[in-house]
């Protein structure tokens, strides 16, 4: 896992920060049955199995590209219950906003079941749960230049996602689209304290806080991006 950053006002602050190039590398999950959670990831989604071995498949953004999702079939693996602190949604990013409208086109058609679509400022994304009801986000970011920023501050927002604008997207000639360049963007955590949570990624880790003016929440990043970590209560 590797991680984002931001102001620091403290020599121990600056000395702790992450650096510019953290990121999230890849997510594993523990599944009932790992073929329906396969249909999900590589004919909706568009990533790529890549190995498997023993119970344990590696999906990629391309044949030959590094591990993005691990699924790992357990078949007594259930959902946490819903209120409890963990994972909220594992975000995957996609590198043109033609092939997140591509990805949409496929999940409507395949009729899956969203749960939201927001446009962020920062972003525009799709919202719904994975084959065994785990959070999951698709979006494209906007450039840099564009994000939403208020007294000096990112100002994520959310706001109605335009359909129709990103539909058009496929209307022009094009290659087809196939997930490569897909990477994780962020993961979302549901947790019990913003102060807790906030002392273990921002003092502990490292990360930059980017945004705490949105009620019940707090987003960390490093190298300046919104946020690798969103967490609320």
């Amino acid at each position: 896992m590797k991680p984002v950053s931001q102001h620091a006002s403290s020599v121990i602050e600056v000395a702790n920060r992450l650096p510019d190039s953290t990121r999230i590398e890849y997510a594993q999950f523990l599944v009932p049955d790992a073929s329906d959670s396969l249909q999900f990831y590589t004919h909706l989604v568009g990533l790529s199995e890549t190995w498997s071995r023993g119970n344990t498949i590696a999906l990629s953004a391309s044949k030959d590209g590094t591990p993005l999702v691990l699924l790992t079939e357990d078949r007594t693996a259930k959902l946490p219950p819903a209120h409890s602190a963990g994972l909220f949604h594992l975000a995957l990013l996609y590198p043109t906003r033609r092939d997140l409208a591509a990805a949409f086109k496929r999940l409507r058609e395949y009729g899956w079941q969203f749960h939201g679509f927001a446009d962020h400022g920062v972003s525009e994304a799709l919202y719904m749960a994975d084959a065994d009801g785990n959070g999951i986000e698709l979006y494209v970011d906007r450039s840099p230049e564009q994000w939403p920023y208020r007294n000096g501050e990112l100002e994520m927002i959310t706001e109605p996602l335009d359909l129709e604008s990103l539909l058009s997207e496929l209307k022009s000639p094009s290659q087809r689209q196939s997930g490569s360049g897909l990477t994780i963007g962020h993961i979302h955590l549901q947790v019990t304290s913003l102060q807790s949570a906030e002392e273990f990624y921002r003092e502990t880790l490292g990360f930059d806080v980017t945004q705490r003016s949105f009620p019940g929440a707090l987003f960390v990043a490093a190298g300046g991006y919104h946020h690798h970590i969103g967490l609320n209560v």
